[in-house]
């Protein structure tokens, strides 16, 4: 699990890291994406957006996550700034909103009223540690860590049944992809959810996907739209 302190010193050197990086008129563009970040998606009302074009998200050059709220149509984009060897992706704005993304699972928001702090998984939750669908366990346990301002830190435990729905195509920002949809619905004594998983069914990478983040906050649909790859990876 990452740590708070160490979280909040990998989003202040990561922030400055994604625009010292770039110069001139990528630089710019950029920050614009950025601008279009997590604030209309968490809070209040939306204004008019004009969204970027394929092109000029694939020319920025780094890993991007657009996200959603089911009950808005606010979209939010986030660049990766930093990661660890754990699996953890932090993903920021130009504000510092920020969210962690390990595997395909959204483990954390910071900057918010309301943040999910943490996620405890098991070892083999495929949403986490890619796996191709014809493997994935039908049942597993997770544990959701909650961070409220003036309030006590919660955590709430599930139980998820998870079944494949059917084949579908995702289009992702003019990008078609061949994906099975996985259906896992949670539940526990008091409460219940479903998240959906748009999923390559060969290699296990998730490219689209609808979350639970928490009780006082709408279901989110986040969207890879230019993939993390690790450094090592082939």
């Amino acid at each position: 699990m990452i740590g708070r302190r160490l979280f909040r010193t990998i989003l202040i050197l990561g922030s400055v890291a994604v625009i010292a990086s770039c110069g001139g008129r990528q630089s710019n563009f950029i920050e614009q994406v950025l601008r279009s970040g997590l604030g209309p998606v968490f809070e209040g009302e939306p204004e008019p957006q004009t969204l970027p074009t394929r092109a000029q998200l694939d020319a920025i050059g780094r890993p991007i996550l657009s996200i959603q709220r089911e009950d808005s149509p606010a979209t939010g984009f986030v660049i990766a700034v930093n990661a660890n060897s754990d699996g953890y992706v932090i993903y920021q704005d130009q504000a510092r909103n920020s969210v962690v993304v390990r595997g395909g699972l959204l483990t954390g928001t910071q900057g918010f009223e309301y943040d999910l702090s943490a996620i405890k998984v098991q070892g083999n939750d495929p949403v986490v540690h890619r796996t191709p669908i014809a493997s994935w366990p039908k049942t597993l346990v997770r544990n959701y860590q909650f961070s409220l301002q003036h309030a006590a830190d919660f955590q709430i435990s599930v139980s998820c049944v998870l079944r494949t729905v059917v084949r579908e195509q995702v289009e992702i920002f003019s990008k078609s992809y061949d994906t099975m949809r996985v259906q896992e619905d949670c539940n526990n004594t008091t409460r219940r959810f479903t998240n959906l998983y748009w999923v390559d069914a060969n290699s296990g990478f998730i490219w689209k996907s609808k979350q639970w983040i928490g009780p006082k906050v709408s279901p989110v649909i986040v969207q890879n739209v230019t993939p993390y790859r690790r450094p090592d990876a082939r």
